[in-house]
């Protein structure tokens, strides 16, 4: 006699496809929360931008780039590909032949000279190969310096205990009453590091800070200058040619990834100097 009831195998099969519904179903809405968690608002956008130096035929085209709020991105590429250019036009000591250049929702382009340079030393910390250090200053005079280069920044009341709690992070608090000449190599830099997020930018761009410093010696500082910054939420763009600190980076970026289709570049070097690149 045949069973009138339900069959096992269908109800199990049923069951099953039930389960997988679900999983599928929740694997989705996590997914979307995921997305919405990591979308964070661009601090860096670039559009269409156009650069050229005439006289050595350098030509730069980068049709978009943006780096997020408090992403630490390392730039690379070979010489004379417009990396430190870029770093220079984002930080509006360049300023365009045409394009858009928004950083931290200001339009670069937008700005004056005198307004782009307050704008820099205001929300953009900047940490050069050279340390720029100047030796008549303690090291507590030169983590202040900031605060005394431009009425754009205002000193506030707690600019010692800032710069002593940053010398303390760095490692550097026992050093505060010296000179630069009575430091390392890498203390220095430490030094410029503390003095480029005294007054607490939202970025910080960095070109080859490592380049003059031993392997130890850089990887000690790169820990330095991303941990404070990730601690405080600044985001990070770094110029290097040491592709041994790319794994310390989120984000890795080759500059030719945002050339545009007309883009040219010559092999002779970067064109702007650290000397002329000042803010």
């Amino acid at each position: 006699m045949e069973s009138t009831g339900p069959n096992p195998i269908h109800c199990r099969l049923r069951v099953g496809v039930d389960i997988l519904r679900v999983i599928r179903r929740m694997l989705k809405e996590w997914s979307g929360v995921c997305c919405k968690q990591q979308r964070k608002p661009n601090v860096i956008q670039v559009t269409d931008l156009h650069f050229a130096y005439p006289a050595s035929g350098f030509r730069l085209h980068i049709d978009r780039f943006t780096i997020g709020q408090g992403e630490q991105v390392a730039l690379i590429g070979p010489s004379g590909s417009g990396k430190s250019t870029l770093l220079h036009l984002l930080a509006g000591i360049l300023v365009p032949d045409r394009g858009s250049i928004v950083i931290d929702g200001t339009e670069l382009t937008a700005l004056s000279e005198t307004a782009r340079r307050e704008f820099r030393i205001s929300r953009i910390g900047l940490v050069f190969q050279a340390f720029e250090l100047l030796d008549y200053l303690t090291v507590l005079d030169n983590l202040l310096l900031p605060f005394r280069i431009n009425k754009a920044v205002a000193r506030p009341r707690d600019a010692v205990a800032r710069a002593s709690q940053l010398a303390d992070e760095l490692e550097i608090a026992d050093k505060l009453k010296r000179f630069p000449g009575q430091l390392s190599q890498g203390e220095k830099q430490r030094v410029a590091i503390g003095r480029a997020l005294i007054t607490e930018p939202a970025l910080l761009f960095a070109d080859e800070p490592t380049g003059n410093l031993d392997p130890a010696t850089k990887k000690h500082v790169l820990h330095f200058m991303l941990n404070i910054a990730s601690e405080r939420g600044v985001t990070v763009l770094m110029v290097t040619h040491d592709h041994g600190l790319l794994d310390r980076f989120g984000r890795v970026c080759e500059i030719s990834d945002f050339y545009g289709k007309t883009a040219e570049s010559t092999p002779t070097g970067e064109m702007l100097s650290e000397s002329t690149g000042r803010p």
